[in-house]
């Protein structure tokens, strides 16, 4: 982020075209906010004034600081080993929507672990445990946001296999059970340290397939299949900012530029203020 001084006078000035009645004007009074040196400072002082409008835009502009530093540190982790899949997970879901923090969903998910109580869980207990948890893929599976993020399969139990699979194994891992995620026949499944096959979208079956029936899955790979949905699913349901979000982080996992991509997601295809309208939340 830029370490930019400004002025009173400019200060001033900034947060009348915050106030004012068009949100363009506002996105546009923004930009220099952003990378101003102590804006974290100017929105404590402000996040609580007595202007709605101007609260509400100062929220605004702090959930577009929060996003921009949660992003710049999954982008700086990525390529650290030890910045797991799950890892990955929960940043991507805070990103997409800034009034879940990790630590809650962590929380959620130990709270979770809890209700099994075992320090060494069978494949079989597991199994058994997300069954009667009623975690499954839901019959009428398609693109939709809450199915490919943490927060929302904690609380409705249904779920993405890949994301099902990344809860299953957080939760083993806390209850003694190793496991790894793989691919079989184009469906995210779970391999226990006997070589077992556990089927998520199958009502978590358990088979034995030779070695070369499936293809293990690296931490990359989970992570990108996983922004591909949900752009994908922002794609299908028209929605410019979180298109925006996901698209944005999968290319930069790739080292490749947002407008080299094609329709919709192309520089030369978004005018230059829907592009900075999508990057604001709401």
């Amino acid at each position: 982020m830029t370490d930019t001084r400004l002025s009173r006078q400019t200060l001033n000035a900034l947060l009348k075209l915050l106030d004012d009645d068009e949100g363009q004007v506002a996105s546009l009074a923004m930009e220099p906010l952003l990378s101003m040196k102590g804006i974290d400072k100017f929105i404590a002082k402000h996040q609580d004034c007595d202007n709605p409008k101007l609260r509400r835009r100062i929220h605004q502009l702090s959930n577009v600081i929060a996003r921009r530093r949660l992003r710049d540190h999954f982008l700086s982790q990525i390529d650290n080993p030890n910045f797991s899949a799950w890892d990955a997970a929960l940043a991507i879901n805070v990103l997409a929507d800034t009034r879940r923090t990790i630590d809650e969903l962590e929380e959620q998910t130990r709270s979770l672990a809890g209700v099994l109580r075992r320090s060494k869980t069978t494949t079989a207990q597991m199994r058994s445990f997300m069954i009667n948890q009623g975690f499954a893929v839901p019959p009428d599976f398609g693109m939709r946001f809450e199915y490919y993020t943490i927060g929302d399969v904690l609380e409705t139990h249904a779920g993405s296999a890949v994301l099902l699979c990344l809860l299953a194994q957080r939760i083993g891992k806390l209850c003694g059970w190793p496991s790894g995620i793989c691919m079989y026949e184009g469906r995210f499944c779970l391999l226990d340290a006997n070589f077992n096959v556990i089927d998520v979208t199958r009502n978590w079956e358990q088979r034995r397939w030779p070695r070369d029936k499936y293809h293990m899955c690296l931490r990359k790979e989970i992570i990108a299949c996983i922004l591909s949905y949900l752009t994908v699913t922002a794609i299908q349901e028209g929605s410019l900012h979180e298109l925006h979000i996901f698209a944005s982080l999968l290319c930069d996992m790739h080292g490749q530029e947002l407008n080299e991509l094609p329709y919709p997601l192309g520089g030369f295809n978004i005018p230059q203020h829907a592009r900075k309208t999508a990057q604001l939340p709401g």
